[in-house]
């Protein structure tokens, strides 16, 4: 029988003490004190915000604990939420049985975020922050005409709600180059979170394009005319000034656009894949749009 070890366990003096690992943000756990309910020991305290949650023993008045205790129930582990909470422990599973005259205890309370495996703070949503600033790169490819060109984008975002919200909202300016063009877009984009780390989102905006050449990224384009041969007889060929050309609009500086993209987020990085479209209104020349992929960081 191990009853004389809990009975000295259970009328030693006892102290509970809390002890917040930063001063700055401790987790205030007051109100503390235990009893024995059979041959368990139950710790009850109270603790003022959410933390996470381990107790310890020493039998030498505080000079050395043992624990984490582990034979523990309750209000205990990751993620113990505020207000009057209780722990029970099993000394004889722990520990065969404890005795001593100068028995206390120390609760200790962690910042939430502050887990044993780094990276995984940002899937807590309370402590997640409500606007991040991202930024990253990417690569596309504009289809224009009967031509393909690759463009590269540079995109920085501010981003307004949490992953663990519905829907997001957010502001963003890209600057993208290819072909003899420097474009800044100004976009805002509605986003749908869904299955925890995925998004769909859509948008629109305006451009600011800047030409390094007055053609543009049309250089060395012909527009999409029809064939002439399959209308006029070879005869058409010798007609002196007689002729038709077709030609393209000039390139304007200011243009809207509208976009779509799908993507998922793990903890702060974000690779997206995105369709968008720009109003050129170019005469002669089809442009369906631009696709790509671009991977974000949000501090």
């Amino acid at each position: 029988m191990r009853t004389g070890k809990i009975l000295a366990f259970i009328f030693s003096a006892a102290l509970l003490i809390a002890a917040p690992s930063f001063q700055a943000k401790a987790q205030n756990v007051s109100s503390a004190e235990f009893r024995q309910d059979g041959d368990k020991v139950i710790v009850t305290f109270l603790l003022d915000r959410q933390a996470d949650i381990s107790l310890y023993v020493s039998t030498d008045g505080g000079s050395t604990f043992k624990g984490p205790l582990e034979k523990v129930s309750g209000d205990v582990g990751e993620t113990v939420a505020s207000g009057k909470c209780s722990i029970v422990w099993d000394p004889i599973a722990e520990f065969g049985g404890i005795s001593g005259s100068d028995i206390c205890f120390k609760v200790k309370a962690l910042p939430v975020r502050e887990l044993a495996s780094a990276g995984t703070s940002r899937s807590k949503a309370g402590k997640e922050p409500f606007t991040r600033f991202g930024i990253g790169a990417g690569i596309g490819t504009l289809q224009t005409g009967s031509e393909s060109m690759l463009t590269y984008h540079i995109p920085v975002e501010l981003l307004f709600g949490r992953n663990s919200q519905r829907l997001n909202f957010s502001l963003g300016e890209t600057f993208s180059f290819f072909k003899n063009t420097a474009q800044f877009t100004t976009a805002a984009t509605l986003k749908a979170n869904f299955a925890g780390m995925f998004y769909i989102g859509a948008g629109g905006g305006f451009n600011i394009n800047v030409y390094t050449d007055e053609d543009g990224f049309l250089e060395d384009l012909e527009p999409d005319l029809p064939d002439l041969d399959d209308y006029f007889d070879d005869d058409f060929d010798d007609m002196d000034g007689a002729g038709v050309m077709g030609s393209i609009s000039p390139l304007p500086k200011f243009t809207g656009a509208v976009h779509a993209e799908a993507g998922i987020r793990i903890s702060g990085f974000d690779l997206s894949v995105f369709y968008k479209y720009d109003f050129y209104r170019i005469s002669g020349l089809s442009t369906p749009g631009t696709f790509g992929g671009v991977f974000k960081y949000y501090f």
